[in-house]
């Protein structure tokens, strides 16, 4: 297991993992194997379609958060909003 506190910069964790133990753990244990009990067919319709942009940074640097915030995370909620998914707010 790793941890890794908060931090600004990216990070990872590498290890070795067991195969095995994780097919036999997933085959044998009955309460703390969550992903069997997952509903992703409720998540079906919302990926259908793209949300996030793909190839965002292919021909260019990361983006600032202001410009992050107004051309991809406020069109991301309009499409939410347009595709049914979200409701507006009432006021």
């Amino acid at each position: 297991m790793g941890r890794q506190d908060y931090g600004a910069g990216s990070t990872y964790v590498g290890g070795v993992i067991d195969i095995e133990a994780l097919r036999d753990h997933r085959a044998r244990a009955q309460w703390d194997n969550w992903m069997k009990d997952l509903r992703t067919e409720l998540y079906q319709l919302l990926y259908e379609r793209p949300i996030y942009p793909k190839n965002l940074y292919l021909n260019r640097p990361p983006m600032k958060h202001k410009e992050y915030r107004d051309k991809v995370i406020r069109r991301q909620i309009r499409l939410m909003h347009d595709r049914g998914i979200w409701k507006k707010p009432e006021r």
